[in-house]
């Protein structure tokens, strides 16, 4: 674990590649992911771009990717809105802080599944 900036850490290979390969299985054979084009609001934006399933094997997966962040920082999280999201090439993220329509989130997790981009840095 590598602290990268104040209270911001890199952690390379988190997750097994066996579990990486299989959230992507899951991601590729997704299909609710919805066919509405982004708007100005937020939640339209998401419509989509957010991966919200019921498969218990996917349950199963990221409630032990909860557990194993509680291990790494010797702290129980609660992971409140765990979901998937994908972003389109060419797309980017504008700056924010996830804080800012919910005031109770203290902490983001994120968990890059693929290395073949440019940017996506956390500042």
């Amino acid at each position: 674990m590598e602290e990268i900036a104040d209270k911001v850490f890199r952690i390379k290979n988190f997750i097994s590649e066996e579990e990486r390969l299989f959230l992507l299985s899951k991601i590729k054979n997704f299909d609710n992911w919805g066919d509405q084009i982004p708007t100005i609001s937020p939640a339209d934006y998401w419509n989509d771009k957010r991966m919200n399933s019921n498969d218990p094997d996917l349950i199963f997966l990221l409630d032990s990717i909860q557990d194993k962040i509680s291990n790494y920082f010797l702290k129980k999280y609660k992971i409140t809105y765990p979901t998937i999201h994908r972003l389109y090439e060419k797309t980017n993220m504008d700056e924010h802080y996830d804080s800012e329509h919910d005031p109770s989130i203290k902490y983001g997790f994120i968990i890059y599944l693929n290395n073949n981009f440019d940017g996506g840095e956390l500042e």
